[in-house]
C-alpha cells in the first residue's frame, strides 16, 4: 500500500490529494469516522502552516509519510525550509483571544497524541503525529 507522497512544489492545490492519500490509507485500515476526520483536518492543518508560514508561498518540496505498526499511526511531514521550526513555535493561541484563525494549532494539538520533530534532519523539518487508531 502507498504510504509516501511527494510534492516538488507544495501550493494549496496539493491539499486536497494530501487529504485523499490520508483518507484511502485510513479506510485501507478501517479507521472510524470520527479519527478519520480529526486525522484529516490536523494535517491539513499543518500543510497549510507549511505554505503560509514556513514556506512563506514559496513553494518549495513537501514529503508525507504514513506508518501503521501495532494500532499506532505516525504521519511525518518532512518540509525544506531553510530554518528550523521548534516545537515552542508550534504553540496555539489563547482561546480567550476572540478573533478569526488562529485555531489550527489548537486542532491539531486535539486530533493526536503526540507531536515531535524529527532532530536528525540536516535541512528543513520532520514534524510527526502519532495517533492510536484502533
Amino acid at each position: 500500500m502507498k504510504n509516501h507522497i511527494r510534492f516538488e512544489e507544495l501550493v494549496p492545490k496539493n491539499l486536497k490529494e494530501i487529504r485523499d492519500f490520508l483518507e484511502t490509507f485510513l479506510d485501507k485500515n478501517h479507521v472510524n469516522k470520527d479519527i478519520k476526520f480529526s486525522l484529516k483536518l490536523a494535517l491539513d492543518e499543518v500543510c497549510q502552516n507549511v505554505i503560509r508560514h514556513t514556506y512563506k508561498k514559496e513553494p518549495l518540496p513537501l514529503e508525507v509519510s504514513l506508518d501503521l505498526d501495532d494500532s499506532i499511526l505516525k504521519i511525518s511531514i518532512r518540509d525544506f525550509a531553510k530554518h528550523k521550526t521548534t516545537l515552542e513555535d508550534f504553540q496555539p493561541r489563547d482561546l480567550d483571544d476572540i478573533k478569526v484563525g488562529g485555531l489550527g494549532i489548537t486542532f491539531i494539538k486535539n486530533s493526536v497524541d503526540e507531536i515531535y520533530f524529527s532532530d536528525d534532519m540536516e535541512t528543513g523539518n520532520c514534524l510527526n503525529l502519532v495517533k492510536k487508531i484502533l
